[in-house]
């Protein structure tokens, strides 16, 4: 199933969103999400010629973001980025990551305390966070969907001791 020209544009603009939120849990630097956002479109444009449809569209390019993202942070160098207080509610519901509009402040420290994880939990937690099925995200991880579960709830465990102990 060849997807081409304007059908590539439609699936990308669609999904921008998505992406953006993703990367936003990999990257603090506006410009360096800005190139890493553009770089997974990129992928995904190249990439959409050959889809197969054996998983969602939808599945298939939050693998891709993921991918572009742990590539990402494996070739950059650690950054000490300052502390971060944040309540135990906004790690619960996730506050609001919605990039339509400019991140509040509580969004900006929930990013920031998710970037502090390790860069599988970033996945893991970013595609919860955006509301996708423990059978998806397994499937985007690789992991199996009975660890995604225990996966979770450890890392919630883990923000609230950071957030509450500092880090």
């Amino acid at each position: 199933m060849a997807i081409e020209g304007t059908a590539r544009e439609d699936i990308i603009r669609k999904h921008l969103p998505y992406i953006r939120r993703i990367c936003a849990g990999f990257t603090d630097d506006p410009d360096e999400l800005n190139d890493l956002v553009q770089e997974v479109s990129i992928q995904v444009w190249k990439s959409l010629k050959g889809f197969q449809a054996k998983s969602k569209i939808t599945t298939w390019i939050y693998r891709i973001t993921v991918n572009m993202c742990l590539y990402h942070i494996g070739k950059e160098k650690k950054k000490t980025v300052q502390q971060v207080r944040l309540s135990d509610e906004a790690v619960m519901t996730g506050a609001d990551l919605s990039h339509d509009s400019q991140p509040n402040a509580m969004a900006e420290k929930l990013y920031e305390a998710i970037r502090k994880l390790k860069p599988i939990n970033r996945a893991v937690i970013m595609l919860y966070l955006d509301k996708r099925s423990y059978e998806e995200i397994a499937e985007i991880t690789g992991l199996t969907q009975s660890n995604i579960g225990v996966k979770i709830n450890r890392i919630k465990i883990e923000l609230k001791k950071k957030i509450n102990h500092g880090y």
